[in-house]
Order: structure tokens, then sequence, then C-alpha cells
């Protein structure tokens, strides 16, 4: 009549050994989820940045003022002027960056109408150990082009 019945101690430990085991993977997945959070957290600094440097340089087109109101949006990443450039196009230029200053500048005095291109650049770094040795950083970088409203003199 009892020879289905277990006793009770028969699975003492077990539910203490899964948690252990499942334990880790939990752990992981909270952090990388938190690290996803910085990641977007992040990115969304540096293109408010790049928008507000680019809102900046549409009226003052001094360099060292743009790169500090970018800078001044991404206080909580740590960026410098360093990680912003500036640059101002030709206003029918196809250019999106300004990696090729050279090509299609707006001439000097700058003109309405001409584009103030800024673009902000920032390397992430996950703080989770796991997965900072899968990907040691992510270079970040928002562009934001905008058409000169006024020329300041």
């Amino acid at each position: 009549m009892g020879a289905c019945r277990r006793r009770p101690d028969d699975s003492k430990g077990q539910g203490l050994v899964e948690f252990a085991l499942v334990l880790p993977i939990i752990v992981l997945s909270i952090f990388a989820i938190l690290d996803m959070g910085r990641a977007v957290y992040a990115f969304s600094t540096i293109s408010n940045s790049a928008r507000a440097g680019a809102r900046v340089a549409i009226v003052d087109q001094t360099i060292a003022t743009i790169q500090q109101s970018a800078v001044s949006q991404s206080v909580a990443l740590g960026a410098s002027a360093a990680d912003v450039v500036v640059c101002f196009k030709s206003g029918t230029s196809t250019q999106q960056t300004c990696s090729q200053p050279a090509t299609d500048p707006c001439p000097n005095p700058y003109l309405i109408g001409c584009l103030a291109i800024v673009t902000m650049n920032h390397q992430f770094t996950p703080v989770t150990p796991i997965i900072s040795s899968i990907v040691p950083s992510i270079a970040m970088s928002s562009t934001t082009r905008m058409s000169i409203e006024r020329v300041n003199p």
C-alpha cells in the first residue's frame, strides 16, 4: 500500500542545488539588462548632445562655443571637447559627416544656408565583467546636420 510513497527527506537539498545552478545565470542576465540600459542611455545622451551643439551652431559658428554646448549636455558621460567634431558644408552638400573636411566646405565667413554638422563620439564600456571581456568597448557616434540661420559676426 505504501510502495509508491516517498519519504519527505529524500529530496532534501535538491532545491538548493537547483538554485545554486540557476543563480549565476539570473545574476548575469540582470547585469546584462542593466548594461544594455546604460548603452541606450549613453546613445540617447550623445544624440541629444549633438543636437544641442547643432542648435548652437546654426546661430553661433564659434567652434569652442559649439563644443562647450555639446559637452554640457553630456556631463554624465564625462565627455570632453575632443569628443565633438564640428564642420560647415555648403548648402547643397551631400556630405553626412565631417570625415572629409576639405570636400564641399562652406566659405568662411559662413553664409546663411550652409550646413552645420556636429558629431558627438563616445566609447561605451560595459561594467559587467563577463560582458566586458566579450565586448570591451563600443564606439558610439551621433551626427546632426542643420542649416545656418544667422551668421555670428
